[in-house]
């Protein structure tokens, strides 16, 4: 009896023409640049903030924080931090543990600045909080936003 991998090679090499198919699809440099500019343009006047990361953007004693090692002892290899509702919060740090990822932080204060807030979409919004995080932490962010929010 053959196992999967006896054969893997043969049955899944791409062939060329798949293999342009997927390049068809792949933004270039300057593709994702312009990708880029549009999007901070359309994000320019949002004004979603949290008071809590404002408060360590320029904080040392918050640099250091954010800069520290995971908790190895309980097996954590990996530091990362958030932007989602406490529930959401919660149940990341269960799944995400496991792989070793212990969350630094959790910033669920983020508030609408204006009216305008509202009307962008929730991708924008919770790419703009993932943006606004690691900019002050530098951890790898997850963010999210939700029209319950």
């Amino acid at each position: 009896d053959a196992e999967p991998w006896d054969t893997f090679d043969e049955k899944f090499k791409l062939k060329q023409e798949d293999i342009n198919k997927i390049e068809d699809f792949r933004m270039t440099k300057e593709e994702q640049e312009e990708e880029q500019l549009l999007w901070e343009n359309r994000m320019k006047s949002c004004q979603l903030n949290s008071v809590r990361l404002e408060k360590a953007r320029d904080n040392p004693k918050a640099k250091k924080y954010f800069e520290r090692e995971p908790n190895d002892m309980e097996g954590l290899d990996r530091m990362w931090v958030c932007a989602v509702d406490h529930a959401a919060f919660k149940c990341l740090s269960g799944v995400f543990g496991p792989y070793g990822v212990e969350f630094a932080d959790n910033f669920e204060d983020y508030e609408h600045g204006c009216a305008d807030d509202e009307s962008y979409s929730i991708e924008d919004l919770a790419t703009f909080k993932a943006r606004k995080v690691f900019e002050v932490t530098g951890l790898p962010t997850i963010a999210s936003q939700n029209s319950f929010e």
